[in-house]
């Protein structure tokens, strides 16, 4: 079995948005897969670059000015930085984006940044708690964990809320309990993806709740591998697109 720490990082690589971690002096220390989709960027593209990389220059003298005022009294601060603005691509475009802060424990802070013409916006709330943890504990959308063979391992407070079973009660069932009868086919095809290490972007499908109301969701899973490198499960965001549709 996973460290739990290692299945925390990999649920962290399927969250739809774009996370990145940066110190007191603006300089990247972390990314997930989403940014460099987001953004066009390799990860170790980023890494020790200063945040003005992904964010113009001109509007990161918001930010600058926030952070200054953000790092003052720990004690007494209230709430971070929500705010539009604009994204850099790597091939120099600029495109809007939305960006929340929010403090971690270890002195850093974490932007959560989506696209604003993009379907999936999300504000991870992030406060007092380690970063991978917060990240699964207190996120919008259900994060779910299974093994290979469709066993569900985790099941986080957002899944109870879509889906309405406890994680007592969906904790070693199937993943099929979640879906429908004339989509069965859906979930062997998708485990199969992930058996192989390939990644499961936005599927736009729908999942049966407890109640037995079919929900449409938009579907984000990546592979869990071990120590090894061997695939031994999958990690999954499921975020309920009711509202867009």
């Amino acid at each position: 079995m996973l460290p739990k720490t290692t299945q925390f990082e990999k649920l962290l690589e399927a969250v739809p948005d774009a996370l990145v971690g940066v110190d007191q002096k603006g300089v990247i220390t972390f990314v997930n897969r989403q940014t460099e989709y987001l953004f066009g960027y390799d990860r170790d593209q980023l890494i020790g670059e200063p945040i003005d990389t992904l964010v113009p220059e001109t509007l990161w003298q918001i930010y600058t000015r926030h952070r200054q005022d953000y790092f003052t009294d720990p004690r007494t601060r209230s709430s971070g930085l929500d705010v539009d603005l604009s994204g850099r691509h790597h091939n120099g475009g600029e495109f809007p984006i939305h960006v929340s802060l929010s403090h971690i424990d270890t002195g850093d802070v974490l932007l959560v940044i989506t696209g604003v013409g993009d379907v999936t916006t999300q504000q991870v709330a992030v406060k007092n708690a380690g970063l991978i943890e917060a990240v699964v504990e207190y996120s919008d959308d259900a994060i779910i964990g299974t093994t290979l063979q469709g066993t569900i391992s985790s099941w986080n407070p957002a899944a109870e809320k879509l889906y309405r079973y406890s994680s007592t009660e969906a904790i070693g069932r199937s993943i099929g309990l979640l879906t429908p009868e004339d989509l069965a086919g859906e979930t062997t095809a998708v485990l199969a993806k992930i058996s192989a290490g390939q990644n499961v972007q936005r599927l736009e499908t729908e999942r049966v709740r407890k109640d037995g109301a079919v929900v449409p969701v938009s579907i984000t899973i990546a592979p869990v591998p071990d120590a090894d490198g061997a695939i031994v499960g999958a990690s999954a965001v499921h975020r309920d697109v009711t509202e867009q549709r």
